[in-house]
C-alpha cells in the first residue's frame, strides 16, 4: 500500500540513505481511501497541505512509501486519507517530493503546490535542497 509521511525540513535532513523507512506505531500517515491514481494524488496533496499549515516557515518534504503495516483510522480525525500506524514496521521508499514554495507562500497562494520529484537514490540532492 502506497502512503504518503510529511516531515518538517529540519526532520528530513535526517531521512536514512538506502530507500528503507522506519515507521513508528501511532505515527500519521497519509494513504488514499480508495484506489485509483486520482486517489493517490489527492492523499499526496492533503498530506502536503497538513504539513505546510503545521510549518509555514519551511518547505514541505513529503515522502511516498509503499508498506504493509497495519493503519488505523485516527481518533476524532473524520478525514478520509489520514490513519495511525498502528504497529511499527517497515516501508520502501518510492520517492521524496518537495515543495517549491514555503507553507506561508503556499497558504497564500492558494492553490496546490508544485513539487519537485526526487528518486530514493537521490537523497543527497534533497538534503542540498534543503540547504
Amino acid at each position: 500500500m502506497r502512503i504518503y509521511l510529511p516531515l518538517p525540513a529540519a526532520k528530513a535532513k535526517e531521512l536514512p540513505a538506502g530507500g528503507a523507512l522506519t515507521l513508528r506505531a501511532g505515527e500519521i500517515v497519509w494513504c488514499p481511501d480508495e484506489a485509483g491514481e486520482e486517489a493517490e494524488y489527492e492523499a499526496q496533496l492533503d498530506a502536503v497541505w497538513a504539513q505546510a499549515l503545521d510549518t509555514p516557515e519551511e518547505r514541505v518534504v513529503l515522502v511516498s512509501a509503499d508498506t504493509g503495516v497495519a493503519l488505523s483510522p485516527v481518533p476524532g480525525v473524520e478525514l478520509p486519507n489520514i490513519r495511525s500506524v498502528t504497529a511499527a514496521g517497515n516501508a520502501r521508499i518510492a520517492s521524496y517530493h518537495l515543495s517549491e514554495l514555503t507553507g506561508k507562500e503556499i497558504e497564500a497562494a492558494g492553490e496546490d503546490p508544485e513539487l519537485l520529484w526526487y528518486a530514493p537514490q537521490e537523497i543527497a540532492l534533497l538534503r542540498a535542497a534543503l540547504s
